[in-house]
């Protein structure tokens, strides 16, 4: 997890080279600037102790169509980086590319299509063709996120190996042919009181076209958030809630900018629900603040597990970090 180490940078990330979204999707053609979160002139650089680390490129002469951004996670969250390009349409994910990435007219990522080329995983590899769910986002017209909906048909055909030591400590690689081809549909409802996100749902469903017996699999999932008088100025969304909405994904870092609306009214206090394996959380959350340009803005979140045993260490505390970009065309 993170430190609690807080700086504000004034160097530059960037290399040379409204009020009402519709959720109407709109192609990325240089006419629609992403939705980037500014906190006077600077910008959201990261949190923890490089557990992630956000790097903004735009060339001086142009707009959002020569505009990329970089996720850069620390090798402790398991993730891979995450480049989105917006003048050409794309996001990438380590091998994996998005063949389609829509805005809506305010800026906030739309839809995303992704194509994963190859797997690996330690000694097990796969190669073939896999066809990745569409992830569709839809906003109230207070900015907020209400729904992300992934519905698509997943494919999966090659040769998959399989590498091993045996007794005599030399390598055995078996190689065999698979093929999957199931459904997969996920929906996560968010639902917004007074400014405020007080409930996440998750309902996700795979059914194995292949498989004869118990050929689907549900699972699903629910957490209620709390509050406390403490405002959210910025409307910033805390790394606690994207970790929750979007656990063990790349896509969660696009919070974090604002590239998936406005967060709460105010700070939460306490996340409680149960996850998709039928497990109880309760997540106590502590935050500090700073001014950063006369802005109000989070310095660190304390993310606290009530049903855990381990002690509270400063590893659950992550550091808010900031910058100023030179960038002349990022800023509306």
């Amino acid at each position: 997890m993170g430190c609690a180490a807080l700086v504000v940078v004034g160097l530059s990330a960037c290399k040379d080279s409204g009020d009402e979204p519709e959720g109407a999707f709109r192609p990325v053609d240089g006419k629609v600037k992403p939705a980037i979160q500014w906190f006077g002139d600077a910008v959201f650089l990261g949190y923890g102790y490089e557990d992630l680390i956000v790097s903004y490129e735009n060339s001086a002469n142009t707009a959002s169509k020569e505009f990329k951004i970089t996720f850069q996670p620390y090798y402790r969250n398991g993730l891979e980086p995450l480049v989105i390009d917006f003048g050409g349409n794309t996001i990438w994910v380590g091998d994996t590319r998005s063949d389609t990435l829509n805005l809506t007219k305010e800026g906030y990522v739309a839809q995303t299509k992704f194509t994963f080329f190859n797997y690996s995983s330690g000694h097990t590899y796969g190669s073939g063709s896999v066809k990745i769910p569409t992830t569709e986002f839809a906003y109230n017209k207070k900015g907020h996120l209400t729904t992300i909906s992934v519905n698509n048909y997943y494919s999966f055909s090659g040769t998959y190996s399989s590498s091993y030591m045996d007794e005599n400590s030399e390598w055995i690689t078996e190689t065999t042919y698979e093929e999957s081809h199931s459904l997969y549909d996920k929906t996560t409802t968010l639902t917004w009181q007074d400014g405020n996100l007080v409930r996440i749902e998750i309902s996700e469903t795979r059914t194995n076209l292949l498989k004869e017996t118990d050929p689907e699999l549900v699972y699903t999932a629910s957490y209620d958030i709390t509050y406390g008088n403490e405002q959210n100025p910025e409307l910033q969304f805390p790394i606690a809630l994207a970790k929750t909405i979007y656990p063990d994904n790349e896509l969660q870092s696009l919070f974090l900018v604002g590239l998936l609306g406005h967060g709460p009214a105010k700070l939460p206090v306490k996340i409680e629900g149960t996850d998709r394996d039928g497990k109880k959380v309760m997540l106590a959350l502590e935050f500090t603040m700073r001014d950063v340009n006369g802005k109000s803005v989070i310095a660190s979140e304390t993310i606290i597990d009530k049903l855990s045993d381990e002690p509270v260490t400063d590893w659950n505390t992550f550091g808010y970090y900031y910058q100023t970009p030179d960038c002349p065309n990022l800023k509306k």
